[in-house]
């Protein structure tokens, strides 16, 4: 089951992950915004597969 979050969900994932990140949510709004990154809409609300955005920076969690 992959792992759907908002865009500030998201933002705050890759924070959380690591402190000192350039993935802002301002970032993640401008690559949603070019098609950058896959999403799905619900309503007004994108949502992103963090799992497959993980995959596409080619970046571990850390200590997983």
């Amino acid at each position: 089951m992959c792992r759907l979050r908002s865009i500030s969900e998201t933002a705050k994932f890759f924070k959380e992950m690591d402190p000192d990140t350039q993935l802002t949510e301002k970032t993640i709004r401008q690559m949603v915004a070019e098609g950058t990154i896959p999403t799905f809409k619900t309503g007004n609300k994108f949502l992103i597969n963090i799992d497959a955005l993980l995959d596409m920076f080619g970046t571990p969690i850390r200590g997983k």
